[in-house]
């Protein structure tokens, strides 16, 4: 399911929109040369309990409104999210269109510098594995007349999620040896730090960042990862978020250096190279990561769970068809080995797969 934050815009009218009742804003007509606006703001609904990439670490939003491309700053607000919803009030001038500019974010995590919506700061002295960095974001166009705005709007994740897991027999096998992991640490280039909420879209050049060391997510945490359609829990043993590219931008590929810490022991690093890594969607690199790092899969998902590409030895194919009978229709000799059919895909640990969703 798409993890989104909704903004209704309901008609209100007042002298002051922050000094106005509810009930005042909803029930008043425009009036004058103003209207005013009150965006209802609510996280998912249907989330009983806290999981990683849920949506709901998100605790604060700044609020913003442009007028031919610059801010009205005196306009600018950043209001609490209680109980998964928040509400911003904002007074309008009619016959004009503005462009209201959303950023749902964790105040804890000071992940960000909001100073500019136009060039939003994503701070790279930042540790691994900080869930509470994720963060939303929405920006709509708003034409104003004589009577009251009512609108949807939808935040969608700016980031990419790059997770590291390890399957239990990797777990097992790795303590037998002595190895404990607490802490990880990731390095990974191909990373932008500059966000244009108003255009939705990267600014600058992408770098190599690294997230220092930090204790692992709690081991209730389970990374739940879907293969040849069957979902799998590993343990896990990084997440981080990935500023990759803009809205419509395909999938880019990264470098990947992830290094753990033995309670016992020296660091070990590994590298995966050429990993797929696009916004709003995870890229899951999953497999015996610590006994035998050379077998891994790399599964790439969203929260949209419809299948999309797969890669088999590096060559991305659309995923074979299934017909109501569930039987696959095959195109390709690599759509053949994606289907399931030729024996190396069963054991496909040994391989590098891709696949989106």
């Amino acid at each position: 399911m798409t993890k989104k934050i909704l903004f209704g815009m309901f008609a209100a009218v007042g002298l002051l929109a922050t000094s106005c009742s509810d009930d005042e804003l909803n029930n008043s007509l425009a009036s004058g040369d103003y209207v005013n606006a009150s965006f209802s703001i609510e996280t998912p609904e249907g989330i009983l309990t806290r999981a990683i990439g849920d949506g709901t670490q998100a605790d604060k939003v700044a609020c913003a409104i442009f007028y031919n491309g610059e801010e009205l700053s005196e306009l600018r607000k950043t209001v609490d999210v209680t109980s998964k919803t928040a509400t911003y009030n904002v007074r309008l001038a009619k016959g004009q269109k503005y462009q209201a500019v959303f950023f749902a974010y964790n105040e804890a995590a000071d992940a960000y510098n909001l100073e500019n919506m136009k060039a939003i700061e994503v701070k790279t002295d930042q540790s691994c594995n900080a869930e509470n960095r994720d963060a939303f974001t929405a920006s709509v166009e708003v034409t104003t007349a004589n009577t009251n705005i009512n609108q949807e709007v939808i935040l969608y994740r700016p980031f990419a999620q790059l997770n590291i897991g390890s399957t239990n027999e990797d777990i097992a096998a790795a303590t037998a040896a002595g190895i404990t992991v607490k802490q990880t640490k990731v390095k990974v280039t191909g990373v932008y730090t500059t966000f244009n909420a108003l255009t939705d879209k990267v600014v600058g050049e992408p770098i190599e960042v690294t997230y220092s060391l930090a204790n692992i997510p709690e081991e209730t945490e389970k990374l739940k990862v879907t293969v040849n359609g069957q979902e799998k829990e590993y343990t896990y043993l990084a997440l981080n978020y990935l500023l990759v590219g803009d809205k419509d931008s395909e999938k880019s590929l990264t470098n990947v250096e992830f290094t753990f810490k033995p309670e016992n022991g020296s660091e070990n690093t590994i590298t995966f190279e050429n990993v797929p890594v696009q916004r709003n969607y995870r890229t899951n690199i999953i497999g015996a990561v610590l006994t035998n790092p050379a077998q891994f899969n790399i599964v790439i998902d969203s929260k949209f769970e419809e299948p999309d590409y797969l890669s088999w030895n590096g060559v991305f194919v659309k995923e074979p068809k299934q017909d109501a009978n569930g039987n696959y229709l095959i195109t390709s000799a690599y759509e053949l080995n994606l289907a399931g059919y030729a024996n190396p895909w069963r054991t496909a640990r040994h391989y590098t797969c891709c696949r989106y969703a």
